[in-house]
């Protein structure tokens, strides 16, 4: 029995060496087989410029890469969205890379290949380019962005014109334009020459520009300071009326030159002009109801009267200071309040046809007595109309050509017209004025002159009338 078993364990071992041989042998002929074959091939997963030449001979591998660089195009990418190509074909174009290609071919070792069977191989060319220039000149000439068909020219950012809606100015951003510079053409051949197959006209700095973009500073500055201006609000008040003064009229008084601005001096001071025109009430004849209920039209003399020159300085300062006011202007002459007759509600009244002085405080008659006016026959009589308080004072003389007289209590309204006591009258009231009136005056009673002054005051009117 063990003679047996020990044939059968020789024969197995030599079955197992047998196989051991042959495999060896199938794997070294598999392993020489591909060494000799990648010896004149390229290895698997081989990419050269982006082609595949997996298992490729050399001449193989340049002709896909000849028919593959043959079938690019030059991208060349321009303002508004222009896109333009140029094919490699249309300038008789080659490449030449024998050299390259041997190599990459000597630097894959054929009895390497085990090695890079699942590596990727990548290899870039340095290929010459052999090109018709004559040919890429007429190529480039035929680009619609040479045509000057359709070219834009460039515009300088400006100054927009004053617009109402924001009050202001703003700088119009430039127009880049589409008109290339005289050297774009070389710039494009240069770019074949490298083998750059996308040009971008614009990155490359080959359009003409403007001179002025929206971000210049000398022009944004003056932006500024004409806004400055313009955004200027100021509210006159003239009673409930009111008139607003902004950048719809300011702005036509601006004075640019260069990059300086100033307001035109005569413009804001003929605004100012109209603003009294319109509002000032002082020459206006006003219309009054007496007491008695009959109504007059006086004489003006007494009102608002705006002070222009004053008022213009204050305009003026205003927008140098710039921002938004609420202005009541400056008055050489006022009346009491804004009223059809700018009387109000205390008021001296002086009928000087019935010779009677009335004085009304908050709309009411609080006091009322007889007089003794200006001397009717002799030519000094009262004159009619409104006027006001000029001041008052106490212990006066009075002095005219021929004649003094001292008063206790003295308030002139119309020059050296006034009130004052006169005790030298024992009689008020009547005719008196017509022939033994006084010089112009208004001759009150002692006791009344004392009453009257303790409630009248500068700037209170007091009307006059026949």
């Amino acid at each position: 029995m063990s003679g047996t078993e020990d044939k059968k364990k020789g024969r197995g071992k030599r079955l197992l060496l047998l196989s051991a041989i042959l495999l060896f042998c199938i794997l070294a002929g598999g392993y020489a087989g591909a060494a000799y074959y990648f010896s004149s091939h390229f290895y698997w997963g081989t990419r050269i410029d982006g082609v595949d030449c997996s298992c490729m001979k050399q001449e193989d591998a340049e002709r896909a890469l000849q028919y593959e660089l043959s079938q690019r195009v030059y991208t060349i990418s321009g303002r508004g969205g222009v896109t333009e190509k140029i094919a490699v074909d249309q300038m008789g174009a080659s490449y030449s890379f024998r050299e390259e290609l041997e190599t990459i071919a000597r630097q894959q070792k054929g009895y390497l290949w085990f090695q890079f069977l699942w590596n990727e191989q990548e290899y870039n060319l340095q290929k010459d380019l052999h090109y018709n220039q004559e040919k890429l000149l007429e190529a480039i000439e035929t680009l619609e962005c040479f045509s000057g068909k359709n070219a834009v020219m460039p515009k300088d950012a400006y100054i927009s014109d004053y617009r109402s809606e924001i009050k202001g100015y703003e700088v119009v951003s430039e127009i880049p334009g589409t008109v290339l510079l005289e050297d774009a053409k070389q710039m494009i051949i240069q770019a074949v020459e490298e083998q750059r197959y996308y040009i971008d006209l614009d990155e490359e700095g080959l359009y003409q520009n403007p001179g002025k973009t929206v971000n210049d500073l000398a022009m944004n500055r003056l932006v500024e300071r004409l806004n400055h201006y313009t955004r200027t609000v100021i509210t006159y008040r003239f009673g409930e009326e009111t008139e607003v003064l902004d950048g719809d009229i300011i702005h036509e008084w601006l004075i640019v030159r260069g990059w300086d601005v100033r307001i035109d001096r005569r413009k804001a001071a003929a605004y100012i002009s109209e603003l009294a025109d319109k509002h000032n009430t002082y020459y206006n004849r006003k219309r009054f109801v007496t007491t008695g209920g009959e109504e007059k039209e006086l004489p003006g003399g007494y009102g608002f009267l705006m002070d222009e020159e004053a008022e213009t300085e204050a305009l003026l300062d205003f927008l140098e200071t710039g921002g938004h006011f609420l202005r009541t202007p400056v008055y050489l002459r006022s009346g009491a309040n804004y009223s059809e007759n700018n009387i109000g509600g205390d008021f001296v009244e002086i009928d000087l046809s019935a010779q009677h002085l009335y004085l009304y405080m908050d709309g009411e008659c609080v006091l009322e007595t007889d007089i003794v006016s200006g001397c009717m026959n002799s030519g000094n009589g009262t004159p009619q109309g409104i006027y006001d308080l000029e001041y008052k004072r106490r212990n006066t003389v009075l002095r005219g050509p021929t004649w003094e007289s001292y008063v206790n209590y003295w308030m002139p309204f119309y020059g050296g017209v006034g009130m004052h006591d006169a005790t030298w009258r024992r009689q008020f009231g009547g005719e008196i004025y017509r022939n033994s009136g006084s010089h112009g005056c208004v001759n009150l009673p002692y006791s009344v002159a004392e009453e009257l002054y303790g409630y009248v005051y500068a700037g209170m009117p007091i009307v006059c009338y026949y």
